[in-house]
């Protein structure tokens, strides 16, 4: 719970951070982009990582590449919850 509500926050703030830039580069969408990673700091590979607003409904999703990387683009700007699972077949262990 924790870390979702501190990922909100983070979401959060690179929007409102970022839209001086966001308004003159690309209209009223934003970008998320990161790496997934152990507690050791290794890459976590095929993982799914998804951005949801409860209010608007609006949600994306995308799967990590093999060194962890995601991107999601064309975000309107609000709020999100951001999740990352584990997918059915991935050799990543599960907690």
């Amino acid at each position: 719970m924790r870390t979702c509500v501190r990922w909100t926050f983070i979401i959060s703030s690179m929007f409102f951070l970022a839209a001086p830039a966001r308004s003159q580069s690309s209209g009223n969408a934003g970008t998320v982009g990161g790496s997934v990673v152990d507690q050791s700091g290794a890459a976590i590979p095929k993982a799914e990582i998804q951005i949801h607003n409860p209010v608007s409904c609006y949600s994306q999703s995308t799967i990590s590449a093999n060194d962890g990387s995601f991107h999601l683009v064309n975000i309107p700007p609000n709020q999100y919850h951001l999740e990352i699972r584990r997918l059915p077949g991935s050799d990543w262990p599960s907690e």
